[in-house]
């Protein structure tokens, strides 16, 4: 099975279950709407475009659940001048469909580093797709280091209460 024959039958998967069952349908569901309420009559059928997710500030802490594998980024970045003058290319972003479990807002993940390879080791086979995870931005330790250090958990989210679900509560970016 292709990756995005994969990837569509997760979401038609997930859209098919019970809400109150799997929190990640409740994201998707919530996701396919607007942040604004719309006029009535009008329902968002499919999203287009979503916003970016990055999270290059220490302290930030996100509650996620993640709606499809990671991939490389179709997105050509510019090549980048090294020391010499030199231009250097620039790897492509991994990246991943999330939902915000407390606002439901769907994200293009840029997945950094350090969350892709402990994800990758604990889960193979993207067997992550589907959980929820909180992720938070450790900062450095040192200023020599040149990733940032992320504490990640599995979490269950199936306790939210339908006031966090409806948007109480968002994740810090």
């Amino acid at each position: 099975m292709s990756k995005q024959a994969k990837k569509t039958a997760n979401r038609a998967a997930v859209q098919q279950t019970e809400p109150a069952q799997n929190p990640v349908a409740v994201v998707v569901q919530n996701a396919i709407g607007a942040r604004a309420p719309l006029p009535a009559g009008i329902v968002i059928t499919r999203r287009i475009t979503m916003p970016s997710l990055v999270m290059k500030k220490a302290g930030v802490v996100a509650y996620l659940t993640i709606v499809d594998a990671m991939r490389v980024s179709t997105v050509k970045n510019k090549p980048v001048k090294d020391s010499d003058g030199k231009e250097k290319p620039v790897e492509p972003a991994i990246v991943c469909t999330v939902g915000d479990i407390l606002t439901g807002e769907m994200y293009t993940f840029l997945v950094p580093s350090v969350v892709r390879e402990n994800l990758k080791r604990d889960y193979p086979n993207d067997t992550y797709v589907g959980k929820c995870f909180m992720i938070e931005n450790k900062g450095k330790r040192n200023e020599g280091q040149r990733y940032w250090d992320f504490a990640i958990a599995e979490i269950d989210a199936s306790g939210l209460t339908a006031a966090a679900q409806s948007g109480e509560g968002a994740a810090q970016s």
